[in-house]
């Protein structure tokens, strides 16, 4: 495990779990763009989606500014049980990885604004 120090908010790595650099390049990417870091920190609660909801807890760990490097272990196996063709130890690229990652939180946002099947 990681030291616990206090940090200045964002400016936290994440842990490399052996081939992940460049799923942790994306997510550092995402994390810092702004108006996608205050939705899901903000607006996620009601999502279903424990993709989504691992997902802002792993942005919400890298703003806390308690820890030097955050695990994302958990996020990594969830992406894990979604997909067999993503899995940990086997290095992907960047793209490949984010337009996995963008198409999910898009399905789980949309079902968010959806009543009756229809978009709102």
């Amino acid at each position: 495990m990681w030291p616990r120090v206090l940090q200045t908010p964002g400016l936290t790595g994440l842990g490399n779990l052996g081939k992940t650099c460049n799923m942790n390049c994306v997510l550092q990417s995402l994390s810092n763009t702004e108006s996608l870091k205050k939705y899901i920190v903000n607006d996620t609660r009601e999502s279903n989606d424990e993709l989504c909801q691992q997902f802002a807890v792993l942005i919400k760990d890298l703003w806390m500014g308690k820890n030097k490097v955050v695990n994302p272990k958990e996020f990594k196996e969830k992406v894990d049980s979604m997909c067999d063709w993503f899995p940990l130890g086997v290095e992907h690229d960047c793209e490949e990885f984010l337009t996995f990652l963008l198409n999910s939180l898009h399905v789980d946002i949309s079902r968010m604004f959806e009543v009756n099947g229809v978009l709102l």
